[in-house]
């Protein structure tokens, strides 16, 4: 036994020593790869060779998938050891926590979603408590609000944790985020209002989430009072939209974001909702062609955060319907007559040079209704042809073609 022990708390100590030399080859040849896959099946083996011991292990088994490629391995070392849960609670709860803080690292949050809704019975408490935060916090990422409230209700229900506590006042802010996601303004108004009760703004980010709060409910003047001392990026681009929905001058405001935009170095979440204030404000100033712009950039950036922020609702149908807009007013300016396509055609070419985001928009509305096929994929090429010449123009034409049936 004595001798077991040994090994056991030996380990992890020796698997992290293979890993470092593992992950310390050079790389780029073939006589490396070789000697990774080597390396890789000797750590295979040590992780497998040896039973399993006490929780520092569980951080370097965590430590070692985080590395990339030895997740897989990490993963089946889990299936191979975790005991039942019927067996073993504690243990297998300890077990589970690494697997989620996997799949946590790999960002499969469908597979951590899937672990959440199906923990046995009578697990430990604080393990239950972290594993629902852990699935609500998920749910979110994925947009599903309704299935994070279930999980929150269940921890803001949970015997023993304390309205005062920090995790309490997370849980109540997960809720607000999920109220939003979900379009419920009022429901999302009422929980915002009552968390300021018992908390106040406790610090910059639940500032920042009252001022969306109200900006989404119409209250805008409270959203501005929230962002009179809130600082960084974020509360820049609230308080142009805020600026912009309390009346400012929308040329102001688009100068404004422009300025902003300026800076190469912002998230893309931070930039996408600067591009949909400029399109908001583009529209309200009447300039199709800004509008269509500052769209195409949204559409490109946004990885799903503006709808979970419920600010903006843009979709790929926005931007189609953005096109059919502008061209419109095209048409009518250069005087073109609605079923004479060819005219249009020649005058989305002309506009090539000097308004691309004009010619786009024609492009645009014939690729939906021009009178013939030929016209319609003759309209769809050139579309896509200056949609490419973007640095996001790939992934704009994804999106926008991503629903087949828009063009059947």
């Amino acid at each position: 036994m004595r001798n077991g022990r040994c090994n056991k708390h030996r380990r992890f100590p020796f698997a992290r020593a293979i890993s470092r030399f593992v992950f310390s080859l050079p790389r780029f040849s073939p006589q490396t790869n070789n000697a990774r896959v080597v390396a890789g099946l000797a750590l295979w083996l040590a992780l497998f060779a040896l039973p399993v011991a006490h929780a520092d292990q569980f951080e370097d088994l965590t430590a070692l998938a985080g590395q990339g490629a030895t997740a897989d391995l990490a993963m089946r070392l889990i299936d191979t050891h975790q005991p039942a849960a019927s067996a073993s609670p504690a243990d297998w709860a300890q077990w589970e926590r690494t697997r989620i803080v996997i799949y946590q690292q790999q960002k499969n949050w469908v597979a951590v979603a899937q672990r959440v809704s199906a923990l046995p019975q009578n697990m430990p408490q604080e393990f239950v408590r972290w594993a629902l935060a852990q699935g609500a916090a998920v749910h979110l990422e994925l947009g599903h609000g309704a299935s994070a409230r279930e999980l929150l209700l269940r921890l803001l229900w949970t015997p023993g944790e304390s309205v005062e506590s920090h995790p309490f006042a997370q849980w109540r802010v997960m809720v607000i985020r999920s109220y939003i996601m979900d379009g419920l303004k009022d429901d999302a108004y009422t929980a915002m209002l009552r968390y300021q009760q018992d908390y106040g703004d406790t610090d910059a980010q639940t500032q920042l989430l009252r001022a969306q709060v109200m900006l989404i409910s119409g209250h805008v003047a409270e959203a501005i009072q929230s962002l009179l001392t809130a600082t960084g990026p974020e509360a820049s681009t609230l308080r142009l939209l805020a600026r912009l929905r309390s009346g400012d001058d929308p040329e102001a405001i688009m100068r404004d974001t422009a300025g902003v935009l300026a800076d190469d170095k912002l998230a893309a979440p931070v930039k996408a909702r600067l591009w949909a204030t400029q399109a908001e404000a583009a529209e309200r100033s009447g300039d199709c062609a800004r509008q269509v712009r500052a769209l195409e950039q949204v559409l490109s950036l946004d990885q799903g955060v503006l709808a979970r922020d419920g600010l903006f609702n843009i979709t790929a149908d926005t931007l189609w319907d953005a096109y059919r807009s502008c061209a419109r007013a095209v048409g009518n300016r250069e005087q073109l007559l609605m079923g004479e396509f060819e005219p249009w055609f020649a005058a989305a070419l002309y506009l090539m040079a000097a308004q691309p985001a004009e010619a786009r928009a024609v492009f645009a509305m014939l690729a939906q209704e021009g009178d013939t096929l030929e016209m319609r994929l003759r309209a769809h090429r050139q579309l896509i042809k200056l949609l490419a010449k973007d640095k996001q123009g790939d992934e704009l034409v994804r999106r926008l073609y991503r629903d087949p049936g828009r063009f059947s």
